[in-house]
């Protein structure tokens, strides 16, 4: 089976019912052990639930939306002006009422939070392998080497052909995180850049062909984007969600002492397929930040 298929086959076919909540989990639990990710055994998409469970707009602030706005291509701000949205939003209390949100009403919909991961475990742990096969186990005890996700990401992003055991591992994870509830709003992705990384981003269309980490914190964004050479500057997008991002498996990684080892990244996952329109760029030769605006389609 071909990346292609695999994913417009099992990736289209679970996202438009992005099911929220526990009876969506139930579902997937339902399911007899080792036939989860086989086709014949996915239930038939469920029309009903949207599976947004936060919205980020919901906690409306002017710079919030300006920054949606800018990611829209409505406006084309500065880098002053935007760089002070960002500083505004990032220190707003719709901001700090967004971040906790994302945990308890998970624990609403779940019955289990994110700092529960050992809790969360017993409790599903048909979508826990899955999540386990994205997220790997930073715990101490841990024999893994790496999270199998950076090596698929790897791949996908150099066109680098599929195994069986990898086209395998995209089926179990995308169709695992698609009865996770979403997030929609304002995101953000934080990545290292050198100047010509920056420039090679386009204008209009822009395929993420791998998972797409990105965080509904300003903060936690700017930390994965620090720079670790000379000519690096911090790469930060700034993303309007619209389709919704299934919160990240990462957010119920084991972790030291079974206490969440990335819970405070706040992250919402794209699966592969999407697009980023981007709308705006910019840099200033004071700063040491670049900043990208885009909307995903």
């Amino acid at each position: 089976m071909g990346f292609a298929t695999l994913i417009f086959g099992v990736f289209l076919t679970a996202v438009p019912c992005l099911r929220a909540g526990a009876g969506a989990i139930a579902e997937l639990e339902s399911l007899a052990p080792g036939s989860i990710y086989t086709p014949a055994a996915r239930p038939a998409p469920d029309p009903a639930g949207a599976g947004i469970y936060l919205d980020t707009e919901e906690f409306a602030s002017p710079a919030q939306t300006k920054l949606l706005e800018t990611a829209s291509g409505k406006i084309k701000p500065s880098f002053a002006e935007a760089k002070a949205w960002l500083d505004e939003y990032s220190g707003s209390e719709q901001h700090k009422k967004i971040i906790r949100q994302y945990s308890e009403r998970l624990y609403d919909r779940l019955g289990v939070g994110p700092k529960e991961s050992v809790r969360f475990k017993r409790k599903y742990p048909t979508l826990y392998k899955g999540i386990l096969a994205y997220a790997g186990d930073s715990s101490p005890d841990s024999t893994d080497d790496g999270f199998r996700s950076l090596e698929i990401n790897d791949k996908l992003r150099r066109n680098t052909p599929l195994t069986t055991d990898d086209e395998k591992f995209i089926a179990e994870v995308v169709y695992s995180i698609s009865h996770l509830p979403a997030v929609r709003g304002l995101a953000f992705r934080g990545r290292r850049m050198y100047k010509t990384v920056f420039d090679s981003i386009p204008y209009g269309d822009w395929p993420q062909p791998a998972f797409t980490s990105t965080s509904i914190s300003y903060e936690a964004a700017v930390s994965f984007g620090n720079p670790m050479a000379a000519g690096m500057r911090t790469g930060v997008i700034v993303l309007k969600i619209k389709g919704g991002a299934p919160f990240s498996p990462l957010t119920f990684d084991k972790g030291t002492s079974d206490l969440p080892g990335r819970f405070f990244e706040y992250e919402a996952l794209l699966p592969p397929g999407r697009t980023l329109f981007v709308t705006h760029k910019l840099e200033d030769a004071a700063s040491d930040l670049y900043l990208v605006f885009a909307e995903e389609r």
